[in-house]
């Protein structure tokens, strides 16, 4: 979904409105902690960890394009890598 490739996780969640990690950043913030987040599946990769997790959205918002609405669950997918002593998402 969205083009992030070895990002710290600190990037994308403390993005800026210009930097390119900041649809990541809006999309994670909309998720409803109070909602339940079943994991779909999990796994390693030759790349890293994948984890794909089903979340609901508790407001709207815009992304490349996309409108997702409150209420809309989504199946969720990242990819995540460690390098040193820290997490890089890998894929997003």
């Amino acid at each position: 979904m969205l083009d992030i490739f070895e990002t710290d996780v600190k990037e994308v969640l403390t993005a800026t409105p210009s930097s390119r990690e900041y649809p990541g950043r809006v999309m994670l913030e909309s998720v409803d902690p109070d909602a339940p987040m079943p994991i779909v599946s999990k796994g390693e990769t030759s790349r890293g960890v994948m984890v794909v997790w089903r979340v609901t959205f508790r407001r709207g918002f815009e992304i490349q394009g996309f409108t997702v609405e409150p209420g809309t669950t989504y199946d969720f997918d990242a990819t995540l890598k460690r390098s040193g002593d820290q997490w890089l998402i890998d894929n997003f």
